[in-house]
């Protein structure tokens, strides 16, 4: 059994997030250490300077940082621009973190029509941040008409997909609460688009998307 979450645990956006150095260089991974550490203004300047090399993480991890006001001054409009660079050098991260700027008007005009798409692209490429906050603008009918079953598929996707425990938990939540908006039939419809839009993407589908409603009881974050 899971744990029970309220709606105003979830019913928000997740905040830009930085690229973890799974197979990045020996610079990458010693400005991360030095940010897990709490050396933040070493890891500033370690991302600034790899990212003047051109290094999709770094600029990224730097806007971060800017975004947050860690490091560094608070400064939404370069956070915005090195978001962008990552993003067109293919850092999904960046993708996701330019939407979520896009979304909210930081340092850029508020488009949710172009930060939902940016989330779209990002989410077909698996990142559970994307998903969880593209399912947010459904339910908010900031893309498109407010939707609750589309935005209740991407909460599925999200806790299918994430990686760590508190997304998945706070993704879980949140499809189990909009699951009771929803008919038991259009549930088992919904988890099936789910399931085969998984499929298309040519990999098996996580486990989460063979559960059933009787199995996911509403409001309880399923493990």
């Amino acid at each position: 059994m899971g744990i029970l979450l309220k709606a105003q645990d979830f019913a928000a956006f997740v905040d830009p997030q930085l690229v973890a150095p799974e197979a990045g260089g020996d610079g990458e991974r010693s400005a991360y250490g030095a940010f897990e550490s709490g050396d933040v203004v070493g890891a500033a300047h370690l991302w600034q300077a790899l990212a003047a090399g051109g290094d999709q993480d770094a600029a990224n991890n730097l806007g971060v940082l800017l975004y947050r006001g860690h490091g560094v001054p608070q400064d939404f409009e370069q956070a915005v621009r090195l978001f962008s660079v990552a993003a067109e050098k293919g850092c999904i991260n960046a993708t996701t973190n330019l939407a979520f700027m896009k979304a909210n008007g930081f340092g850029t005009p508020k488009d949710n029509d172009a930060a939902g798409l940016l989330f779209l692209t990002a989410a077909e490429k698996l990142d559970a941040v994307a998903a969880f906050n593209l399912a947010y603008l459904y339910v908010k009918g900031r893309f498109g008409p407010r939707d609750v079953e589309i935005a209740y598929m991407w909460f599925v996707i999200a806790a299918a997909v994430a990686h760590e425990s508190d997304l998945r938990a706070r993704a879980t939540a949140a499809r189990d609460y909009y699951a009771a908006n929803i008919p038991p039939t259009n549930i088992i419809r919904v988890q099936r688009q789910a399931r085969d839009w998984y499929a298309g993407r040519g990999d098996a589908a996580p486990t989460t998307f063979a559960s059933t409603p009787s199995s996911i009881p509403v409001g309880v974050a399923a493990e």
